[in-house]
């Protein structure tokens, strides 16, 4: 390799010398592949250990519901201070289906400027009261 060769007058290679000189020896021997094998034997370990440690935490000690002293399943309203004198107004609310049809979204790239159609050609129907998200 590039760092094989001696040092004139010694039976160091270059490699070795450059390794002792930022203090990469042990009991005067340089480092050696050997210790990149143990270093990622050791990231494996850790990451193994880890991910066990982390599922059996989750599955054994996560709650799906908080425990009050008295043994009852809290809920919401059991956190939430509700203040019972504010009055409550109740607007009316005229629900609506929208429908859609033959909708196109063009863009342009910001590197090429080209012109990159998102939609083409959506159609569909959004029920009233119904969650409806457009991904893509």
């Amino acid at each position: 390799g590039k760092y094989d060769g001696l040092i004139e007058g010694t039976s160091t290679t270059e490699g070795e010398a450059v390794l002792s000189l930022f203090g990469m020896e042990h009991n005067g021997k340089s480092f050696t592949f050997a210790w990149i094998w143990y270093a990622l034997l050791f990231h494996v370990l850790v990451s193994t250990v880890s991910i066990l440690l982390s599922t059996y935490l989750l599955q054994a000690v996560r709650h799906d519901s908080v425990q009050i002293s008295s043994g009852k399943t809290a809920d919401v309203e059991d956190f939430i201070e509700i203040d019972k004198d504010i009055e409550q107004v109740k607007m009316p609310v005229q629900k609506a289906t929208l429908t859609f049809k033959d909708i196109n979204c063009t863009v342009r790239t910001s590197a090429a400027n080209e012109p990159i159609e998102l939609l083409k050609g959506i159609e569909g129907i959004i029920e009233s009261g119904k969650m409806t998200a457009l991904m893509g």
